[in-house]
This record gives structure tokens, C-alpha cells and sequence, in this order.
């Protein structure tokens, strides 16, 4: 059980990685992930996660949401973060809430692999296409299949809310995310995006996409270990967010 603001929140971890780093640390190392969910998401509105790993966000979102009909879409393609996922929504009862998708996002739709760096639940740094996260190669400890969609193809979907809120946390293929959510950014509807960007591997590029389509980067906050950031990206006009980072 964690307490977050007026929440508790049932996981059931399966090892401790996904105790300590997702159950626990979750709420602590991200502020401005909590701030955007706290301030920024309302009860009413659609949420994309898109990396949910073992749902710790969407949890939360989900809570928020469920007494005023807004609905959380949660993407994870490893299979044991899947696993996890689905059981923590069906243990918190938000399974009307929260509709977990054992997809890959990225650029393009069609069927693709997902090489896993570890198999241990609650676990980061996998790799579509190769096994790659962030740039960097590593050893695989799995191969699956997946079916990977862009954003612009499964919002067209007219079973699927249109997102108002979008969250990225995807290890280094942000490009991919964003080429292949574009058609989407033009959209008054969609209101925010919280992403985690490699600025190595994006080189300016991410940022200049959402930029282009009248949002403002309202908060950003550095990894101390790399060359990685986190960043909130609002539409201004709408008053969700001010310069100073607050509501």
C-alpha cells in the first residue's frame, strides 16, 4: 500500500525493483510529473501513458479520473511490466478507468520486436527494433513480439477518446513517439505533454516539433546522471500553467 496526497494505492510487487523504484520512488522522482497530474490533468480528461511500465502514474491518474468520467490509456509491451500493470489496475478496482494496451508506440503501425534487458517486473531500457535503449547497445534477456501503433493511428480509432493529456517515457525513442503523434500536436483538444527527452538522441528536434504547434515548455528538470531531461510542454492560452510552475 502507498499513500500519495489523498490516494492509497494497492501494488503488488513481485520483486523489488518494482517495490522500491516503482511502488515507492515513483511519486518522489519525478516533481514535475506529479505537479502535471496534480494541477494540470483534470477529473474529466483522457490521459495517454505511454511507457506506463508497472502503472504508477496511471494508478494515480485513474484515481483522480474515475468519479468524474475521464478515462487513462496505459501502453506497456514488456510483458512482465504488462502483467504487473493489469493486476495492479484490477487491485485498485479501476479497471473502468484505466484500459491497459500491451502495445508498442512509436512511428509507424505494423508488427515489430521488442528486445527486454531484464525480465524482472517493474524493469526499463528495453529496445523496439533492436536491442538498444537510449542510445546505447545491451545484452538481451528476451525477445517478443509486439505490435507497435503511432498515436495518429489509434486515436482515429472511434472507440478511443482523443487524448487531452499526454505523458512519453520511453528510454530514448521520443523521436519515434513524436514523428509518429504529430498529426495530433495541431489539435486544441490535446492540452499538455509530459516527456522525457535524450537530448542526445533528439538534438533539438522533439523540442521544435511541439513547439511549432503553439505549445509552451513550461517547467524542465535534469537528470543529474545523464544527458536527459524531463519536460512539460502546455498550450499557454488555455491557463493550465504559469512560467513559475504553478496553476
Amino acid at each position: 500500500m502507498t499513500t500519495i496526497d489523498e490516494y492509497r494505492l494497492v501494488f503488488i510487487a513481485s520483486s523489488s525493483l518494482e517495490y522500491g523504484l516503482r511502488a515507492r520512488g515513483s511519486f518522489l522522482r519525478e516533481p514535475i510529473t506529479m505537479d502535471w497530474l496534480r494541477q494540470v490533468v483534470g477529473p474529466t480528461d483522457t490521459v495517454y501513458d505511454i511507457g506506463a511500465n508497472v502503472g504508477a502514474y496511471s494508478l494515480y491518474a485513474g484515481m483522480k479520473l474515475k468519479e468524474g468520467g475521464g478515462r487513462v490509456y496505459a501502453f506497456e509491451p514488456a510483458f512482465t511490466n504488462f502483467f504487473s500493470l493489469c493486476r495492479n489496475i484490477e487491485a485498485n478496482d479501476l479497471s473502468h478507468v484505466v484500459i491497459p494496451f500491451p502495445v508498442a508506440v512509436g512511428a509507424v503501425t505494423g508488427l515489430d520486436r521488442l528486445f527486454l534487458s531484464s525480465i524482472e517486473a517493474g524493469a526499463a531500457l528495453h529496445g523496439v527494433h533492436a536491442p538498444k535503449s537510449e542510445g546505447r547497445d545491451f545484452d538481451t534477456k528476451f525477445v517478443q513480439g509486439v505490435y507497435a501503433t503511432s498515436l495518429a493511428d489509434f486515436a482515429e480509432n472511434r472507440a478511443i477518446e482523443f487524448p487531452n493529456h499526454i505523458k512519453i517515457d520511453v528510454d530514448g525513442y521520443e523521436v519515434e513517439v513524436i514523428t509518429g503523434l504529430e498529426s495530433l500536436l495541431s489539435s486544441d483538444q490535446l492540452k499538455s505533454i509530459v516527456i522525457e527527452i535524450n537530448k542526445d538522441i533528439s538534438r533539438g528536434r522533439i523540442e521544435q516539433t511541439i513547439l511549432k504547434y503553439g505549445f509552451s515548455l513550461a517547467r524542465t528538470e535534469h537528470w543529474p546522471t545523464k544527458n536527459t531531461s524531463n519536460n512539460l510542454f502546455v498550450r499557454p492560452d488555455l491557463g493550465l500553467y504559469s512560467a513559475e510552475g504553478r496553476a
